[in-house]
């Protein structure tokens, strides 16, 4: 049985929340209040023969880009577990790392994240990923 965090979060010099249900709209919600352009890195940690093992990065993209392929790949993020996303801001100097324990890192306007999380029912708390 897979491993469903609830919906908190940790805030220090970076956020740490747990995604709940694997569900990428934490990450969009997130994104979108990021300024352009922004670069997506898809690492994949763990093939099964369809692609090599390695990181994928796009060219510099807009948010509502990145909004649509979070949107169109959304079934396949929530259920594929072998990849970390990052999503980055120069124009913000903000980073967002999903990684493939459904922890999402946020760095950079770390109160306008824990905003956002507050606003969609994350609370403070302990996020852990069992051993």
């Amino acid at each position: 049985m897979a491993y469903r965090h609830a919906a908190t979060f940790e805030a220090g010099d970076r956020v740490i929340a747990g995604i709940p249900s694997s569900d990428p709209g934490v990450l969009q919600s997130l994104v979108s209040l990021l300024r352009g352009p922004l670069r997506l890195l898809y690492v994949l940690h763990t093939p099964r023969g369809e692609a090599a093992a390695g990181r994928y990065e796009s060219p510099e993209i807009s948010v509502e880009q990145t909004s649509l392929f979070i949107r169109r790949f959304s079934d396949f993020l929530a259920a594929d577990g072998r990849f970390d996303l990052w999503v980055h801001s120069a124009t913000d100097h903000a980073t967002l790392v999903w990684d493939r324990h459904d922890q999402l890192f946020g760095y950079g306007p770390v109160d306008l994240f824990v905003s956002r999380l507050r606003e969609m029912g994350f609370v403070a708390g302990r996020v852990e990923v069992p051993g």
